[in-house]
This record gives structure tokens, sequence and C-alpha cells, in this order.
């Protein structure tokens, strides 16, 4: 239930916030999928539906460090909205297996994707991607036309001021 709650912001979403029990990963061979981006959001979602109980603590025992924008400019390859939309299907897929009804948990998957997606739309001036302005309207214009980006923007509220303004 926590999981299925927070997921796949903050707590839930990464690796380097946890301690994983191994005897899960080898019992039920899980894996990272060969992914440029959005592998932890699968690893937790294939490890938390072998989990009966977690342990949150209140405690900061692990410094990350940001790196530069250049260095997550190169961290999202263009068929980054893909993997956006393949990992909320399978959080979807995965809640449904769990007997939860989407609209139940949907709040922090909708803030997650949509923040996603705001990355994805900046990212359409990363130079690593080599869109021009025709190639970038083109490729925003057929972005906003899919459904999964409508159902998502319907549900935008819970997102910040910029995401909204982006989106």
């Amino acid at each position: 239930d926590y999981f299925a709650r927070v997921y796949p912001n903050g707590e839930a979403g990464y690796l380097w916030n946890k301690i994983y029990k191994r005897d899960i990963i080898e019992h039920y061979e899980i894996r990272f999928q060969k992914m440029e981006r959005l592998e932890d959001g699968f690893f937790n979602v294939d490890y938390f539906s072998h989990v009966d109980k977690c342990k949150v603590i209140d405690k900061v025992v692990y410094r990350y460090k940001l790196n530069a924008q250049t260095d997550l400019f190169k961290k999202s390859p263009p068929h980054y909205y893909d993997l956006i939309k393949e990992l909320s299907d399978h959080y979807y897929d995965t809640i449904e297996g769990w007997g939860y009804e989407q609209e139940e948990v949907e709040d922090e998957v909708v803030k997650f994707t949509v923040n996603e997606l705001e990355v994805c739309f900046e990212n359409t001036y990363n130079p690593t991607w080599r869109m021009d302005a025709y190639r970038r309207k083109v490729y925003l214009e057929d972005l906003v036309t899919e459904d999964f980006i409508q159902y998502m923007l319907e549900r935008k509220r819970v997102v910040g001021g910029y995401v909204r303004m982006v989106m």
C-alpha cells in the first residue's frame, strides 16, 4: 500500500535511497531493463511486487551529488517519451495486478509522468537531439495528440506551476 501510494515520486522511485534484500532479487530474478533512463522505476515496481513490508527511516544517510545540466541532457535519449509511457504503463499494469483501481493511486504517477514529460519537451532543445525549429514543432505537435499525454494533461492538477506552464 505504501509503495502504491508514493511511487514513483520521492522515496519509492529511486534506488539510491533504499536497501534491498538480495534474496528477493535473486529468488524472483529481478533485473534491470536495458534502457538509457528510468531503469530504477522498472526495477522498483518489480521488486516491490514481492515485498510484504518495508521500513522508512527519517534520517539522512546518503548525500546525492547533482550533476551539471549538460549531464542531464546526455541522459535523456530522443525516444525518452517512449520510455516514460512504458514505465507508466508498467506501473498501471502492476498496481492493477495488486488489486488497486488506477484512480486510487494515480496522483503520484501523474505527477511523475507530467514532470518527466516536461523534461522531454524541454529536451527538444537538447543539442544531442539535433532538432531544428521545424522538427521540434512537428515532434511536439505529434506528442500532444497522443491519448496518453491527453490523459495525463487532464489530470495535471497535482504538478507545480512551472511544469503546468511548460505543458
